[in-house]
């Protein structure tokens, strides 16, 4: 896979759970958020999601690149319809329906914005970097597909890669990592990376929690076990900003959030 990176992109909050060594790590509720809508967080993925990579030469050879957004059909339908597919980006959505309802409906979706950005731009198809539109999408059978699909359809033209949710999707990632294809005896290599959001209750003295019914595959006993925690430098690297240090929560309404990165190499 060009870049050799695959990050995983999620907001969690700890849910308890009876007979659990470890909090679980709740991302969802009712195919939606558990929480209330956080802003900051919100325009931080919109950033990072469609910062192209910095490839240390010019400018102009990055904004060629753009970043695939990979996800399962229900995440797909939950963003708003109005925004969907993501614009400056390539959407991938993962179904079982490539090439039905599913890959019917995502094909309407990208002729709608499109045809929006032109009437927008009046005839000059430009976004605000100064090229043309690069929203992107099509469906793909599964996690492993996708990223080849990625591989043929972009090669030198993909930046990063991030898989976005649901939960099935996350552990798709988490399995494909755990079980890499081989070549006539040569092993892919793979970095695979966490950006994670913790979401917390403000002034949360009676442990209330919130509701979750969607979870991580992953728990905190496991991340500390088996992955690598970024320190905020080498995560600012990742994301292409400066990120606050490792005790900086950041209050919004009544949570705080705090960004964190881990990282596994195959």
């Amino acid at each position: 896979m060009p870049g050799k990176v695959l990050t995983l992109i999620v907001a969690t909050t700890p849910v308890t759970r009876a007979g659990s060594p470890s909090p679980l790590l709740g991302i969802g509720l009712n195919g939606t958020l558990p929480w209330p809508r956080i802003k900051s967080d919100m325009a931080f993925f919109a950033r990072v999601t469609t910062r192209p990579p910095f490839s240390g030469h010019s400018t102009a050879a990055a904004n060629d690149k753009v970043n695939a957004i990979i996800m399962g059909r229900k995440t797909y339908y939950s963003l708003p319809k109005s925004l969907r597919p993501l614009k400056e980006r390539l959407n991938v959505v993962i179904s079982r329906d490539e090439s039905g309802s599913v890959a019917d409906e995502v094909a309407g979706d990208l002729a709608r914005q499109r045809e929006k950005h032109n009437n927008t731009n009046d005839n000059v198809n430009v976004n605000k970097s100064g090229g043309s539109d690069k929203r992107d999408a099509f469906v793909s059978h599964s996690l492993g597909a996708a990223l080849e699909q990625l591989r043929e359809k972009k090669g030198d033209e993909l930046g990063h890669v991030f898989v976005i949710g649901g939960g099935e999707i996350y552990n798709s990632a988490l399995r494909l990592w755990s079980s890499p294809s081989r070549e006539e005896g040569k092993e892919r290599t793979v970095n695979l990376r966490i950006l994670m959001t913790r979401v917390k209750k403000i002034n949360n003295n009676d442990g209330e929690e919130f509701e979750c019914d969607t979870f991580f595959p992953l728990t905190d006993e496991d991340l500390s076990s088996s992955w690598r925690e970024a320190g905020p430098e080498e995560l600012g690297s990742w994301v292409g900003e400066r990120v606050p240090g490792d005790c900086d929560w950041v209050e919004e309404g009544d949570v705080a959030i705090k960004i964190v990165g881990y990282e596994r190499v195959v």
